[in-house]
Order: C-alpha cells, then sequence, then structure tokens
C-alpha cells in the first residue's frame, strides 16, 4: 500500500467509524484486497473534501467537522461498492448489459421495472382517485413513489446522484 495511503487512512477511519468493519474483515483476506478497499476509501475523502491528495484530504477531516461529515455522507453513498457485495450498482448494470445486450428492451432490469409500474399505476389510483384518504396520505403515497420506484428504476439505468451531489459540496466548499 502506498505510503500516503496508509497515513490518511486512520484520519478518514476516525470520520467514519463504520469503516473498521470493512477493514476488520479485509484484514482475514489478501493484503491487495485491503490495499484496494483503502485506496478506495482515501479516493472518496479526495473527492468528498476537495482535496488535491490524500494528506490534505486527511488535515481537512481532522480541522473541519463539515469535510468529516461530507466523507461520512461519501462513504455511504459508495457503501456497497466498500464492501463488495456482489458488485454493487455498476455490476448490476453491467449484468443487465450481459444479458441481453444494449437493446433496452430485451434487458431484464428494464422486465422488472415493467412489472413494477403497474403495480404502482394501481397503487397511485386507488390512494388518490378511488380512495378516501386525507391529502397528507395522498401527499405521502405521491412522495413514496416518486423517490422510491421511479427514483430506484431511474438511479439504477442512470446512475446514483449522491456522489454526484458530494462532488458538488465539495467544489462549491472550495469556492
Amino acid at each position: 500500500m502506498a505510503p500516503f495511503i496508509a497515513a490518511a487512512l486512520p484520519s478518514i477511519i476516525s470520520a467514519v467509524p463504520d469503516l473498521l468493519k470493512i477493514f476488520k474483515d479485509r484484514g482475514k483476506e489478501s493484503s491487495e484486497q485491503y490495499a484496494q478497499a483503502a485506496s478506495k476509501v482515501v479516493e472518496i475523502a479526495i473527492q468528498a473534501t476537495g482535496a488535491a491528495n490524500a494528506q490534505e484530504a486527511a488535515e481537512r477531516i481532522a480541522n473541519d467537522p463539515s469535510a468529516a461529515t461530507l466523507v461520512r455522507e461519501a462513504v455511504k453513498g459508495q457503501w456497497f461498492e466498500l464492501v463488495d457485495v456482489g458488485g454493487g450498482i455498476a455490476a448490476a448494470r453491467d449484468a443487465n448489459l450481459k444479458a441481453a445486450g444494449p437493446d433496452f428492451w430485451k434487458q431484464p432490469a428494464f422486465a422488472v421495472a415493467c412489472l413494477l409500474l403497474p403495480l404502482v399505476y394501481y397503487v397511485a389510483a386507488m390512494v388518490l382517485q378511488f380512495g378516501d384518504f386525507s391529502q397528507e396520505t395522498k401527499a405521502m403515497v405521491v412522495a413514496a413513489i416518486i423517490t422510491g420506484v421511479l427514483g430506484g428504476i431511474t438511479g439504477f439505468f442512470l446512475g446514483s446522484s449522491v456522489s454526484s451531489r458530494v462532488k458538488d459540496e465539495a467544489l462549491i466548499r472550495r469556492g
């Protein structure tokens, strides 16, 4: 592992204590896998803080609580990639493309999305049109549909916006 990564890692782990779980488990694996996980964590911290390198990211985390918060959020946004649970959304997208090629209507994810959408329309119609529900309940159902189902489908096909938001916040802070 590069010395600058090893030097920055303790500051990052102190900002995101949940990372201890990853590195505790990684200790049982090869040193190469440990180094890859450490490198990814430091890369996330650099992007989240808007730092030029690992040392600057570690210094910002140590001196600025808002930088530590940004790193925590960025790590949460990429948690499944760090713990390598099946490769995350990127691996799911790759598997989806390999299953049917570039024709989106032949892809398994598109079929699943098409199967879910009628259920969404049914629930929306029942609550909004035919049900005797309060305005708060109707608003809650609409919000759940937009953020949950449609956001999930859009996030899968177009990508997550969590990492984009973290990068934008870092750029704003750098001013």
